[in-house]
């Protein structure tokens, strides 16, 4: 029974019924009590008309001073229903005639309620309003009478009449006291009033009816639907979803409970495929995580495999320099003998010894100077000469792997770039070794350069299988490499990245396909107007 009570709904109703309850008795009494004061007015002003007409019926007896004929009239009179009692006072007090004998020649106190709108209030009688001639008694059998107090005027039949019982002075002769059974009022009242109360209990009834379907319909059934709603959430099922049709407030909260819980379903359900392959994740970040150690260990490699180059180069440009010098020195010698046409195939041999060991320190110059960290000043250099020796570099692996090289680059022209020649170095190398390992055997790569909108641009185009399209993106990342295992360390492109961001330049795949793939380098050049090389 509390938690009936406790409901929204019947707190709505047993407020409103209530309310109802309050204001529809405030009418019934004011309703009532107009009724009865409506009532009483009538009456009274019917009781007036009555006693004027009571008053004129006896005139004529009055003023022939016919007591026996007055006293016959005030008992036929009296008969008449609701009539109660007739009395005619004289101005002492003194009852003269009544229709009730036990009052007859009784004195009127002065101080009595039918005096006291005169005497207390010093005014005439006739000035009195109807209002105040009218009083309410109430009666020893629990009833109410109204008494109302007609004077009698001295008119002329009165003082001129044989009798001569008063003079032409006296305006009043007297009174006449009617008094009126309020039963008939009271009925009216009473049945009025059980009526209204009958009509009022009816309406309360059906308000009550129609306010209870209505709270059930528009406010419990969602209330219900929405607390079923949140019972089935709290019991696990986040599925379930609140159907409520109506356009108010309640398919505003329905929808927002609803989308509430597909998102706690949404992030239950991403816990769960979490913890289900966290395992799984924990593995894979180990196989990353073995996989970069693995390549730390090879770039360590790579570094002392640097150094132990540098040591090489610089160890065997000395016994270059010799074999040079005294390839040099035997070939003057020759020269110089009686007939140096005999010693011509030696000439030749030690010419060739001369020219490949001139070669071969070359060779090992332009490796110490890669080798060789340098600081990160930026100096103006002429990067024609940078892209020629690193060219120079990367001969042997085009001469192993047969591959063919076509240049497009001026002979002598001069290519001033602001920045670290050693660093763009070590970028064309890191970029012309990527296109050998692109063409493999027998392949060819095009390497050119030219000046396009006051940058310096390079472009490196080999006949390659290409870039796939999901690379593309990834290629400069460091560590990423499409490589076998052993074959890259995928540091290559993004190291050669770095530098030529570095140097405010951009490099970037212009095109790739099945045939191959083109790479376009551009850096700016240190003038404003540099004539274009073709």
């Amino acid at each position: 029974m509390k938690r009936f009570m406790n409901q929204i709904g019947i707190k709505l109703i047993g407020i409103i019924i209530l309310t109802l309850i309050i204001l529809l008795a405030a009418e019934i009494f004011f309703t009532s009590w107009q009724l009865r004061k409506d009532l009483i007015q009538t009456i009274g002003q019917s009781t007036y008309n009555f006693s004027e007409v009571i008053k004129n019926s006896l005139r004529m007896s009055m003023t022939y001073n016919d007591d026996e004929r007055l006293a016959v009239m005030i008992d036929h009179i009296s008969e008449e229903p609701g009539i109660q009692l007739i009395n005619i006072i004289d101005k002492k007090g003194l009852v003269q005639h009544t229709s009730d004998l036990s009052m007859l020649n009784q004195e009127i106190d002065i101080n009595s309620n039918l005096c006291s709108p005169c005497h207390d209030n010093s005014v005439t009688l006739e000035s009195l309003s109807l209002n105040d001639r009218i009083q309410i008694e109430d009666m020893a059998n629990e009833q109410k009478s109204i008494i109302l107090v007609n004077p009698i005027e001295n008119h002329e039949s009165c003082w001129s009449a044989p009798c001569h019982a008063h003079t032409k002075d006296e305006r009043i002769l007297g009174i006449l006291e009617v008094m009126m059974s309020t039963e008939h009022i009271d009925k009216i009242v009473n049945d009025t009033l059980k009526s209204v109360i009958l009509n009022t209990v009816g309406s309360t009834v059906i308000i009550a009816v129609l306010i209870g379907l209505f709270i059930s319909a528009f406010v419990n059934k969602p209330l219900n639907e929405i607390k079923t709603g949140i019972d089935q959430l709290a019991s696990g099922n986040l599925e379930h979803k609140i159907e409520v049709t109506s356009s108010d407030e309640f398919q505003k909260l329905a929808s927002q409970f609803n989308r509430m819980s597909e998102r706690i379903l949404i992030a239950q359900n991403e816990i769960k495929s979490l913890n289900e392959h966290l395992e799984e994740k924990v593995e894979q970040k180990t196989e990353e995580l073995k996989s970069v150690y693995n390549q730390i260990i090879q770039i360590e490699k790579l570094a002392s495999l640097g150094k132990l180059s540098s040591s090489v180069a610089h160890e065997l440009n000395n016994p270059l320099e010799g074999i040079l010098t005294y390839s040099k020195l035997i070939q003057k010698k020759l020269y110089k003998k009686e007939n140096p046409e005999q010693y011509k195939s030696i000439i030749e041999f030690l010419e060739l010894i001369s020219d490949e060991s001139a070669r071969c320190g070359k060779i090992v110059k332009d490796l110490l100077v890669f080798s060789h960290r340098g600081d990160e000043a930026f100096v103006e250099f002429n990067l024609l000469d940078t892209l020629k020796r690193s060219i120079t570099l990367i001969n042997h692996h085009l001469e192993m792997n047969n591959i063919k090289l076509e240049k497009e680059i001026p002979e002598e022209e001069k290519i001033p770039i602001n920045g670290n020649s050693q660093k763009i170095q070590q970028a064309l190398i890191s970029l012309f070794m990527n296109a050998i390992e692109a063409v493999g055997k027998d392949g060819h790569i095009r390497i050119s350069l030219s000046i396009e909108n006051k940058n310096a641009t390079i472009r490196v185009i080999d006949n390659g299988s290409g870039i796939p399209k999901n690379d593309i993106e990834h290629i400069f990342e460091p560590f990423y490499s499409t490589k076998s295992i052993g074959k890259g360390t995928g540091l290559g492109l993004s190291i050669a990245y770095g530098i030529i961001a570095n140097h405010k330049g951009t490099i970037r795949v212009e095109e790739t396909s099945a045939r191959g793939t083109s790479m376009k380098l551009s850096l700016p050049l240190n003038k404003t107007e540099v004539e274009n090389v073709t």
